[in-house]
């Protein structure tokens, strides 16, 4: 688990990065903010349901215990995901 989440964390922290320095320049500031907001939003929807499924399939089972380390690793590699895909739909389909 140490080994995964020392794996995971850095490649969050750099799709973060990533995301928010490979804005398009070119295109309306009030428009880009929106779109990254609207992204965000859908990550973060995106980890509440991963969390939910994560309790709702793990939680009332015999490792119930491991519930909230579940839904911490599902939540984490769903954000990355978000970001990344939304920020290639960003940057090369929606502007284009």
């Amino acid at each position: 688990m140490i080994i995964f989440a020392s794996v995971l964390i850095p490649i969050t922290l750099l799709a973060i990065f990533i995301f928010f320095r490979t804005s398009p320049i070119n295109v309306n500031k009030k428009k880009t903010r929106i779109t990254n907001a609207i992204i965000l939003g859908i990550a973060v929807v995106g980890c509440i349901v991963a969390s939910f499924y994560s309790y709702f399939t793990t939680g009332r089972s015999v490792d119930s215990a491991w519930w909230p380390v579940l839904a911490f690793f599902s939540s984490i590699i769903v954000f990355t995901l978000i970001l990344v895909v939304g920020g290639a739909y960003r940057n090369f389909f929606h502007y284009k």
